[in-house]
């Protein structure tokens, strides 16, 4: 009798700090973000080339509207984190990033069709606008400082005549004498795929890419008492209008189920036979619902950045994680495999050599949740674009290089073209479905 009163003292203790809302205490290195702001669009993509696209934000300091030959310095030196409507705890988020207004009209197209699927599924949008912070761009921690990766940041110094790094500290110096001494030197660089350099045009050479900023976007949101359900999307994805009403169904579905975090599996179909590993996940859409657990898993992605690729960070965190759950036992083995090979680790354990894989590495998320009692991380089937899965699946990645030139009154718009190398009997604004939203009208 005393040890079922112990265990049900146990369950309700639980059940309390699962309850318990999240943590307020912002990162300090985002803390500057300007929240105080506010957007709205007109595509303004027409057949003939007579609309203007345009971007109206009201931010802190004033009011900006941006069109297809504007940049701004505003967002290199203050990111700002701007909301379509007032935010509300019934609408979901849809979380979007890009680092400058340049590569915002290059994915131009694919941005306004998520801002007009969120205004039809009554979700709030929010647009993440600027640069990595410099603090969080610049530096790297411990784990990331002994990885095989931050040999390379490593590297990076001493290429440039200092000898030794230390990886808690900014990179600032590294930087600058990588400007100074350009040339020859810098196309050298260039080969190392993730270090010295930034996903988005325009950025500066950092350690850390803009890829990183999605998670200083999502911590920031997720502190704030009036979102409840952050969904997150690449730029550079789209949904076609016959899949809307189907994506906006199943992601509801999901805000009903009991998962704080949901991901999609990465690299590669899932075995017929083994389980696909509870870690090796993608970054390029993902769930959070705002509690705790959330709040941990957002910030340990952000802090244990480590060069160019994000997932690098996020599947150290992922089993750090687990392991503080006591559901694997990991001490940082992913930091022995470069990028690449961590990639492929638990896909093709037989490559990596068997003292730096442990069993743990290659169990699933069920196997997980059955040790822990309550794993609240689940992984999607990979399904970009085959129109199924609660998390967004009807979304298309814009997987090409291809640009187009679309005439507007303000001259030619460069933009990816999804068209460019598959026939899909649709021209670029159709296919997205802009043809059938008023080009002139606020969204």
């Amino acid at each position: 009798m005393r040890l079922r009163a112990a265990w049900q003292h146990v369950a309700m203790v639980a059940l309390l700090l699962h309850l318990q809302p999240p943590v307020r205490a912002v990162v300090q290195t985002i803390a500057g973000t300007d929240t105080n702001c506010t957007f709205s669009l007109r595509h303004g993509l027409k057949k003939d080339g007579t609309g203007t696209p345009t971007l109206r934000l009201t931010y802190s300091e004033g009011v900006l509207e941006a069109q297809p030959t504007t940049d701004s310095d505003l967002f290199a030196q203050r990111p700002r984190l701007c909301r379509l409507d007032a935010y509300a705890p019934d609408r979901p988020v849809l979380l979007m990033v890009a680092n400058s207004l340049p590569y915002l009209w290059k994915e131009w197209p694919y941005f306004a069709n998520k801002v007009a699927f969120a205004r039809k599924s009554n979700w709030n949008a929010v647009l993440w606008l600027g640069e990595l912070p410099k603090d969080i761009a610049s530096t790297v921690g411990p784990w990331c400082c002994a990885s095989v990766v931050g040999a390379k940041l490593k590297l990076l110094a001493k290429n440039f005549g200092r000898k030794k790094v230390n990886c808690s500290a900014s990179f600032a110096a590294e930087q600058l004498a990588t400007r100074q001494a350009a040339g020859a030197r810098r196309r050298r660089l260039a080969a190392y795929k993730g270090v010295g350099r930034s996903s988005y045009a325009g950025s500066e050479y950092e350690v850390n890419s803009n890829h990183h900023a999605k998670m200083a976007a999502a911590s920031l949101l997720l502190r704030n008492s009036r979102v409840r359900d952050v969904f997150y999307m690449d730029l550079d994805s789209y949904v076609r209008p016959e899949d809307v009403k189907k994506a906006a169904s199943g992601a509801k579905a999901m805000m009903q189920n009991t998962y704080d975090v949901v991901l999609n599996e990465a690299h590669g179909p899932r075995h017929p036979t083994k389980p696909h590993p509870f870690w090796l996940a993608g970054g390029m859409r993902w769930y959070l619902r705002a509690t705790p657990f959330s709040v941990k898993f957002i910030d340990g992605w952000l802090r244990h950045r480590c060069g160019f690729k994000d997932q690098y960070a996020l599947w150290h965190t992922l089993l750090t994680l687990g392991n503080d759950a006591k559901g694997v036992s990991y001490n940082g083995e992913i930091g022995r495999l470069p990028y690449n090979q961590a990639k492929y680790a638990a896909l093709k354990p037989t490559e990596i050599p068997r003292k730096w894989m442990s069993r743990d590495l290659l169990i699933g998320e069920a196997a997980v949740r059955t040790a822990t009692g309550a794993w609240p991380v689940h992984l999607e089937p990979e399904s970009f674009g085959n129109r199924h899965g609660a998390l967004l699946g009807e979304f298309e990645h814009v997987s090409t290089s291809c640009t187009s030139k679309l005439a507007t009154a303000r001259g030619p718009l460069e933009v990816v073209d999804l068209t460019c190398k598959v026939d899909m009997g649709k021209d670029l604004l159709s296919v997205p479905g802009l043809d059938a939203v008023d080009a002139a009208a606020w969204i």
